[in-house]
């Protein structure tokens, strides 16, 4: 007694189906660990960036310094607030988890905590809503906004509606 035609075509079609279905657990498992390892890879350079690129350091130290003037240093400034506020970004849009981003936490507050930088910020936002454009750093902003380190009054956000 033979296999019938129709028993084999299933058999083989569940063979397929559930290879198919291993393939798949697989490669989704494999994703997550490389997506994982790319976010580690991302926020290890950055981390690294401001703790041992001395403009950087040095500009957040800079930053710190209660009567510290930044007129003369803006380039630098900036170029730490780009990348505050793209840490920011992925914060927001949960490109990188709670626990990656708790790392950057004591950076964001002594930045944000700074009066020289909080003037920067507001002139800077000022000038943004006069043109009805949303602020460069305006992730940033939110950040310090949403976690009280600046003060509501200060800071008059030009919201975009969201994407639907």
């Amino acid at each position: 007694m033979g296999m019938d035609y129709n028993a084999a075509t299933l058999i083989i079609a569940i063979i397929t189906l559930l290879t198919v279905i291993i393939g798949t657990t697989i490669a989704i498992i494999q994703w997550i660990k490389n997506s994982a390892l790319q976010r580690t890879k991302f926020v290890h350079e950055v981390l690294s960036k401001f703790q041992y690129e001395k403009t950087v350091a040095e500009t957040i130290y800079l930053v710190m310094d209660k009567n510290a003037k930044i007129n003369n240093e803006l380039k630098k400034v900036d170029k730490l607030l780009v990348w505050l506020t793209y840490v920011c970004y992925l914060m927001k849009t949960k490109c990188i988890s709670y626990e990656e981003s708790s790392m950057f936490e004591n950076t964001l507050y002594r930045v944000l905590k700074s009066n020289a930088v909080k003037d920067y910020l507001m002139a800077l936002n000022r000038y943004s809503n006069t043109r009805k454009i949303r602020c460069t750093y305006y992730h940033l902003i939110r950040y310090g906004l949403d976690h009280k380190l600046l003060c509501e009054e200060d800071f008059k956000m030009i919201e975009f509606p969201q994407n639907k």
